[in-house]
């Protein structure tokens, strides 16, 4: 049985495929991929190894940053200009719809209007270019611009959807994989289902995300069943966290077909109540308080630095005296401080009567030491 490609880039192909088969529509040898996924699967099939080591979307950033060391002209730059200036030089690749890219590209930048923009982001392509090419790596583009060079046409039916454009070298990788055999088709058509005019049952106007989202919970729990409904987003990283939040807040069962932002995981909760700790929260008791007793904080492993500690040691005592101690986040200086506090506490000894408030202070912050060391 002959197998079929279904070229989207873009599509979440896990999900088509599921949703297609709750809809009745065979996926039998039906792949749905994008232009990097189709490339490595002509080059597998026709036994073609490639040698060099293939970067992912974060290490051809890496490069990037490496490559602007090459101009002054974008001066300095943070992470999201980065990440900008590298969308930018894979757009331009990606719309050189034949073999030779290197000369294309510079043809044509230099009939632009911002002639020292385009001088600098060529400079920054062609140093990007040489560094992966002498540290024998591979781009994304380098697979597709491989697979278009050495494969011959896959026997095999190739589709490209209306609904998910290509570009001119996804368009190129195509043509070369399938022979120019290549045919178009709508969502209707892949669904096999007759189009049809769009029937909007009711439209609410709300005034901002936060009643938006509440609008949708309220008319999903009033009288559909939760596990047959889907939230289709305009922004999703914008209303995703506002799910998220209200997913917790009155535990709803969610599923979030992107995942949800890292500042929710446990660890990035920790840093960022560390970070807040050592920068506006200038070391004090209460950011120090936050962070420890914080659910992303494992208190028990804190703990078991200890050792066995009587049961009546009032913890809630000995962490306000850590606050008040103002520990930072460099060893040598706490390090020195506690050596003071040791010293004036020693020195303190015998200054109380034994039945008074002040010498079981002392006591109790002599009991302190070792833990807070």
């Amino acid at each position: 049985m002959r197998e079929t490609y279904i070229i989207a880039p873009g599509l979440n192909s896990n999900n088509i495929v599921k949703n297609l088969a709750l809809h009745n529509v065979k996926c039998f040898n039906l792949n749905i991929v994008n232009d990097v996924q189709l490339a490595k699967i002509a080059l597998m099939k026709q036994g073609y190894a490639i040698t060099e080591q293939m970067l992912d979307s974060k290490e051809e950033i890496a490069v990037v940053m490496q490559s602007l060391q090459c101009t002054n002209y974008f001066g300095k730059v943070t992470y999201s200009d980065v990440c900008k200036i590298h969308a930018a030089i894979r757009n331009m690749r990606m719309l050189v719809g034949h073999k030779e890219e290197h000369n294309t590209l510079v043809n044509i930048m230099k009939k632009g209007v911002f002639q020292e923009k385009n001088d600098a982001l060529i400079s920054v392509y062609e140093q990007y270019c040489n560094l992966i090419h002498n540290n024998k790596q591979i781009d994304r583009i380098g697979i597709v611009r491989r697979a278009i060079d050495v494969c011959t046409p896959i026997s095999a039916d190739f589709y490209i959807m209306k609904e998910f454009p290509l570009n001119p070298l996804q368009m190129l990788l195509v043509q070369q994989l399938s022979g120019g055999n290549v045919k178009e088709m709508s969502m209707e058509q892949l669904y096999q289902v007759k189009e049809g005019a769009v029937c909007i049952c009711d439209i609410k106007k709300c005034y901002g995300m936060s009643n938006e989202v509440e609008t949708i919970l309220q008319d999903v729990y009033e009288d559909k069943k939760t596990d047959a409904c889907t939230v289709a987003l305009t922004d999703y990283n914008s209303y995703n966290q506002l799910f998220f939040d209200y997913s917790i807040l009155h535990q709803i069962p969610i599923t979030f077909e992107k995942g949800i932002p890292i500042m929710n995981a446990g660890p990035a909760i920790l840093l960022k109540l560390y970070y807040h700790w050592i920068t506006d929260g200038f070391f004090d008791s209460k950011s120090l308080s936050d962070m420890i007793n914080s659910s992303s904080f494992d208190k028990e492993k804190l703990m078991e630095q200890f050792g066995d500690v009587d049961k009546a040691f009032k913890w809630n005592r000995f962490f306000s005296i850590l606050g008040a101690a103002r520990f930072t986040n460099d060893a040598k200086s706490n390090r020195l401080h506690f050596e003071e506090m040791e010293r004036t506490l020693l020195e303190q000894e015998g200054s109380f009567q034994s039945d008074s408030s002040g010498y079981k202070q002392w006591q109790f912050k002599m009991q302190c030491l070792p833990f807070l060391k």
